[in-house]
């Protein structure tokens, strides 16, 4: 990368998946196929940011004692999960080819819901504590 991500990780994952988001929303939304390649193209570099904020999360995050487990894991994790993604994806064009794109961005704005909650409620922790 020419320009290395700075900031902390998870606040970078979540605004980083909020751009796939938008990417996915603009591909979905588009009437013209080469809007929908460049948003596709957009997306997609967007979600190289996001997997490398995930490398740097699991690098700061991890115990350092189970770093490089930490790392396999959520490594296997990723891959069990977009092979799932892909097998759902796949089941649900025969519906509508927009269907996949729809529960792709609405999966990714729960789960960025969820962290940001739980962020909130760690930190509010921590301030009583």
């Amino acid at each position: 990368m020419v320009f290395p991500l700075t900031g902390a990780p998870d606040r970078l994952m979540r605004r980083l998946a909020l751009g796939v988001v938008a990417g996915l929303l603009t591909v979905t939304a588009s009437p013209a196929f080469a809007i929908s390649v460049a948003a596709y193209a957009v997306t997609g570099i967007l979600n190289s940011f996001f997997f490398a904020s995930t490398l740097a999360a699991r690098t700061e995050y991890a115990p350092s004692t189970a770093r490089s487990q930490v790392f396999i894991w959520v490594a296997a994790l990723k891959i069990t999960s977009a092979s799932a993604g892909t097998a759902l994806a796949g089941s649900l064009t025969g519906v509508t080819v927009r269907l996949p794109l729809v529960v792709g961005l609405l999966a990714i704005s729960a789960a960025v819901a969820a962290a940001t909650v739980e962020t909130r409620f760690a930190k509010a922790r921590e301030k009583r504590a």
